[in-house]
């Protein structure tokens, strides 16, 4: 019988302080103050793996400004900078495009045209635009209905006017 071994992950987390004798904004301020430098470490807790990733991705969507996860979700979903993880993209850019995020409602409207990571569904991708540009000015989803009308797309009818 062969013995099986399993390998877990365990990562800790660490608060760092450095206390200066006055109050500093930069790091040439800091390397220039005076007096005594301290930095305390201190070990807040050792968690399994996926706990620390399940309780990051809570912080990130509870503590990261809905105008800047659109950003965030184009380099997961393009790999640009961070490991490419389209489901974890598409589940920011919902987050970000619930709170009414024009760049989010944009940015969701071409993966529902395009059919990256869902089901290609053209009149959605159509009715985030126009949400995307009624919340604001947003050349993009502006420039895509344009086209959707000009030239018609499954489900959405050609309509120059528009």
């Amino acid at each position: 019988m062969r013995a099986c071994t399993r390998a877990v992950a365990w990562l800790k987390g660490y608060a760092a302080g450095l206390y200066l004798g006055t109050r500093v904004r930069s790091a040439q301020q800091v390397q220039a103050a005076q007096g005594a430098k301290r930095v305390q470490m201190r070990m807040l807790v050792a968690v399994d793996t996926e706990e620390f990733v399940k309780a990051f991705n809570k912080g990130i969507v509870r503590n990261t400004p809905p105008a800047i996860l659109p950003a965030l979700t184009e380099r997961m979903v393009q790999g640009q900078g961070v490991p490419k993880n389209l489901e974890r993209g598409l589940t920011l850019v919902r987050h970000a495009a619930g709170t009414g995020s024009p760049r989010a409602k944009s940015l969701l409207g071409t993966y529902h045209f395009e059919g990256l990571g869902i089901p290609r569904d053209v009149p959605a991708a159509t009715r985030l635009w126009q949400e995307a540009v009624s919340g604001g000015q947003h050349y993009p989803a502006a420039h895509n209905l344009a086209a959707v009308y000009r030239n018609g797309a499954t489900g959405v009818a050609r309509d120059p006017a528009q």
